[in-house]
């Protein structure tokens, strides 16, 4: 089974290939999970763009750059991704 350091960097690596023409600035890691079953690790990130119109603008309180998360699940045993999906904050 992979460690956790990389089921990071797994999801990173993805992430930077799944957007390789998008600025992801202020790239975070925001959490960690191994599920129940420990059969895949929940690597949430996020990170900051630009806001793409005046509602998306508004919505952050006039900041231009909207924060968006992503929950990327990686399997435990061989480290490869299995999805990535956006995450909604309540």
């Amino acid at each position: 089974m992979i460690d956790f350091k990389t089921a990071v960097k797994a999801a990173l690596a993805f992430l930077a290939e799944a957007y390789p023409n998008e600025n992801l600035r202020d790239l975070r890691l925001e959490e960690i999970d191994l599920s129940a079953d420990e059969k895949f690790w929940y690597v949430t990130v996020s990170y900051s763009r630009e806001a793409s119109s005046p509602s998306e603008l508004a919505k952050t309180m006039g900041s231009f750059a909207v924060r968006e998360y992503k929950v990327i699940a990686v399997r435990s045993d061989d480290g490869r991704v299995q999805s990535m999906k956006i995450r909604q904050l309540v």
